[in-house]
């Protein structure tokens, strides 16, 4: 089980930067063995700052509820937890869904094969009303 973690040092003296807490919580998802972890990093802690509407600015300064609720999602990360899970959302293609467990998060191999059959279609189907079948995908 990993050790709980936590970034310190939250005086107002001392000025945490998204950018320095992605540094941080990185150090610490590699030494955990946690999968990706620069990615992960990135992934929870640019959506604190997105919800703060400060998306594309990585140096600004994070309010003491931001570094508490990354603090806490990098936390269900450390106990391997998908990044799916503990955001509540993702992206696939150009719908976002929610997600929660035990709803199967979608893969990036899945949006990609899903792109392809629809290419497919576009290009070989001639009739503008045909219907498209899909069985059994997503029961595991």
């Amino acid at each position: 089980m990993a050790k709980v973690c936590t970034i310190r040092n939250l005086s107002t003296s001392f000025d945490i930067t998204a950018i320095h807490l992605i540094q941080e919580w990185t150090n610490i998802f590699r030494k955990n063995r946690i999968p990706e972890p620069e990615l992960s990093a990135k992934y929870l802690i640019l959506h604190i700052c997105s919800n703060s509407r400060r998306v594309n600015k990585r140096n600004f300064k994070l309010s003491r509820y931001d570094i508490e609720k990354i603090n806490e999602f990098c936390q269900q990360r450390l106990r391997s937890m998908p990044i799916q899970y503990i955001l509540g959302e993702w992206d696939f293609r150009t719908t976002r869904l929610k997600l929660k467990p035990p709803v199967l998060i979608p893969r990036p191999e899945t949006e990609d094969l899903v792109g392809y059959v629809l290419d497919h279609m576009k290009k070989h189907l001639v009739k503008q009303n045909q219907t498209f079948l899909d069985i059994g995908c997503g029961c595991g």
